[in-house]
């Protein structure tokens, strides 16, 4: 169990790493890391339709101040995951 610990705590840092860095670059330059060249130059992925139908339906603009907090927050829960961190007992003492 320990082993399949670790490969969820790689794959959550490099996830939650790429939106705090992505979010902060956009907050910074402007923009979303997007392809130079090719068919979908300039473009965000094809997760971005969906995303913006989701939120445009539930009336929230997710920007890049969202992106980071969300990235920051699951960039500390993985901490948590990888250290063994009680939260509860962070909150008591």
């Amino acid at each position: 169990m320990n082993g399949i610990k670790w490969i969820i705590v790689g794959l959550m840092v490099l996830s939650a790493g790429w939106m705090t860095f992505d979010g902060a670059r956009a907050f910074i330059v402007g923009e979303y890391v997007t392809l130079s060249s090719g068919e979908y130059a300039g473009q965000l992925g094809p997760w971005a339709k969906l995303v913006e139908a989701v939120w445009h339906s539930a009336s929230f603009k997710f920007d890049e101040g969202d992106f980071v907090g969300y990235g920051m927050l699951a960039l500390m829960l993985t901490a948590v995951l990888a250290f063994g961190i009680s939260p509860s007992a962070q909150l008591l003492t």
